[in-house]
């Protein structure tokens, strides 16, 4: 129970170090400049011509951290069971299909101020996905005690 609270806690970290534009935690590397070893690889993937080239691509863009990850990543390892979380994760996935793709069409015809915000909102969810999540085991530890 001890490492969910400090799962929770990095979750709400990550999430206001994103809402609020700090990057003084340094806690999203992989996200920004820490990904430059996975320039090469994916500038050639992009390349491609083959629409299967995108195969590969996306693939290894699936073992990208990502935010809006974290916490569903919490909620299936909180399960105890293998079959369930891969579950859980599963559902995530195809749940977020649709809102990826809209986001992706959206994103490239809004304004560099709108993307901003939109990612300080994304920020605020997490944190609340954190809080949600912290709050729900310190209830179970508080109910055994």
């Amino acid at each position: 129970r001890w490492f969910m609270v400090g799962a929770n806690l990095m979750v709400i970290m990550v999430g206001l170090s994103s809402a609020l534009g700090l990057n003084v935690l340094n806690l999203s590397t992989l996200e920004g400049t820490g990904a430059r070893f996975l320039t090469a690889p994916l500038k050639r993937l992009l390349a491609a011509d083959s629409p299967l080239a995108s195969l590969p691509l996306g693939l290894l863009l699936g073992f990208l951290p990502c935010g809006l990850v974290y916490a569903p990543l919490l909620a299936a390892a909180g399960t105890g069971s293998p079959v369930i979380g891969a579950a859980t994760m599963a559902a995530m996935g195809l749940g977020t299909v649709p809102v990826l793709l809209a986001f992706g069409t959206a994103s490239s015809a809004v304004s560099g101020a709108l993307k901003n915000a939109m990612l300080r909102a994304a920020g605020v969810a997490i944190a609340l996905m954190g809080v949600a999540g912290l709050w729900r085991v310190l209830g179970k530890m508080a109910a055994h005690h």
